[in-house]
């Protein structure tokens, strides 16, 4: 995602704040940068319309979302099903990609991890009949600014009492590059779907939002997707 210029905290509808980043140290990074660097290089908090976990993105991280109609994956509305049905989709991208028994990707709880690291989270929003499904892959990461990311107090069991820089890796030293990933996931989606590509900038994922939205018998909205800035000033 080379569009993304620097380092941001991006948590779920439902986080808390307080007990998911580290304020403090995040406000000391901050405060330490001069006003030309500011633009570039502060650290925002960003609360997304999906649940999920806390995690920090930036231009090393791959994005993937699915915005389905729920009749049309081989999947049941439900967060378990969903998380499922896209291992299915991402498992033959990495057994071809990385040609090696070490490298074994699987589902484990709620993240895809590669052995025992994870190399990237989800978050959903499931209505009526649609949903939202996002990964963030780590392409790299910037260990010390893992350090602005508190240790949850729900984590995975595989996870156990791992600090962020020994339970996640990434993927730059394992796939060529990400054209490479971007590639082979795009051929194993037209294996099960008819594939239209669209410019980043059509609006087609506006659209799709705004038909997720829910609403009530009277037409009230119960449910917009949104994403939200926060201050961590």
């Amino acid at each position: 995602s080379p569009h993304i210029s620097r380092t941001n905290i991006v948590m779920g509808f439902s986080g808390k704040r307080d007990e998911l980043v580290n304020v403090g140290a995040v406000k000391l990074f901050n405060n330490s940068l001069s006003k030309e660097e500011m633009e570039l290089r502060k650290v925002s908090l960003i609360r997304r319309y999906t649940g999920g976990g806390t995690v920090m993105v930036d231009n090393a991280t791959v994005f993937v979302s699915f915005i389905m109609n729920s009749a049309d994956s081989s999947c049941q509305p439900y967060p378990r099903d969903i998380m499922s049905w896209t291992e299915t989709l991402y498992k033959p991208v990495f057994q071809k990609i990385l040609h090696s028994s070490n490298n074994n990707f699987s589902l484990r709880e709620h993240d895809y991890v590669l052995d025992e690291k994870k190399i990237g989270g989800n978050a959903q929003t499931i209505t009526k009949n649609r949903f939202t499904h996002h990964t963030s892959f780590l392409w790299n990461f910037n260990a010390e600014k893992m350090s602005f990311l508190q240790m949850p107090k729900k984590r995975p069991a595989y996870r156990g009492d791992r600090p962020h820089t020994d339970f996640i890796t990434g993927l730059h030293d394992k796939i060529s590059s990400v054209d490479v990933f971007e590639k082979e996931l795009h051929e194993e989606i037209q294996r099960h779907y008819q594939v239209t590509y669209h410019p980043h900038n059509s609006g087609i994922y506006e659209q799709y939002l705004e038909q997720l939205q829910l609403v009530d018998s009277n037409g009230k909205a119960l449910f917009t997707p949104r994403t939200v800035i926060e201050s961590l000033d």
